[in-house]
């Protein structure tokens, strides 16, 4: 019984992994999906959502959020590109979509967060 838990427990890594591998080779696909990423994997969207939550806090659209805007971040700080040229680089279909996210998560606007850095 011990044998079995710890297999499925090492094959949900390993989902989680891929997925983990799969989102940073992809999140900047603005077509980028979740149904894309569990075919991909080969496991349900409904499975590879809650065993996801499950090894990582956080559902796997907050992890991709969270890697585009991290990615955003640094071309923000490196680059000269605009603000929409950017928000389209990550991923976001939006520019609204991308302020908001921005916002919430590091209490600034990009443009802020980009003389800040300066």
């Amino acid at each position: 019984m011990e044998l079995n838990a710890e297999k499925r427990t090492k094959r949900i890594r390993t989902y989680v992994n891929l997925c983990e591998r799969c989102v940073l080779e992809s999140f900047s696909d603005p077509n980028f999906s979740y149904q894309m990423l569990s075919d991909e994997i080969g496991i349900t969207p409904y499975y590879l959502g809650t065993i996801f939550k499950l090894e990582k806090g956080e559902s796997i659209r907050e992890y991709v959020n969270t890697i585009r805007l991290e990615r955003a971040c640094e071309l923000l700080d490196d680059t000269d590109y605009t603000v929409k040229s950017i928000a389209e680089m990550v991923g976001f279909i939006s520019c609204n979509h991308f302020f908001m996210s921005f916002k919430r998560k590091y209490g600034t606007t990009p443009q802020k967060y980009r003389m800040k850095a300066s």
